[in-house]
């Protein structure tokens, strides 16, 4: 079974984690021209711009070193809105093999967080100084003296 997930906006694609002996990749399609279209390698820090009013991306596999690259499998693993990141999705794709029921979704994970200032006005968030800049002045003994 071969899954694409449909976008639309400004996302980064980053590929946070490979965990298969195979050779696995993203494929981006319906991207606005030059900004992430096609096919890239499943190499962990990878990271890929992409932009366009309606995109998806799908996963495929191959033997090592074969170019014989087959459909793969994927879902959603998670949807959070993060202060620092914003709107960030987690994509795992696994092989599609029907002899290999009841898989993890962990041979490529990759993470997508929307780069839309519209969307997320505040990331990155920058922390405000509370540092007071005035003199300081030094309090009387506590008590006073008698004379």
């Amino acid at each position: 079974m071969f899954t694409q997930i449909n976008f639309s906006g400004k996302w980064t694609v980053e590929v946070i984690a490979k965990n298969s002996p195979f050779d696995i990749r993203f494929d981006i399609r319906g991207s606005a021209p030059g900004v992430g279209e096609g096919p890239h390698m499943g190499v962990v820090g990878t990271s890929v711009p992409v932009d366009g009013p309606d995109w998806h991306i799908a996963f495929e596999w191959s033997p090592p070193n074969q170019f014989l690259w087959n459909g793969c499998e994927a879902r959603r693993l998670s949807a959070d809105f993060l202060p620092d990141k914003g709107l960030v999705v987690t994509i795992g794709a696994h092989r599609d093999l029907p002899q290999e029921a009841n898989h993890a979704f962990d041979e490529l994970v990759v993470r997508l967080r929307n780069t839309d200032p519209k969307l997320n006005p505040f990331v990155p968030i920058t922390h405000p100084d509370f540092t007071y800049k005035g003199r300081v002045r030094t309090p009387p003994p506590v008590g006073g003296t008698k004379g």
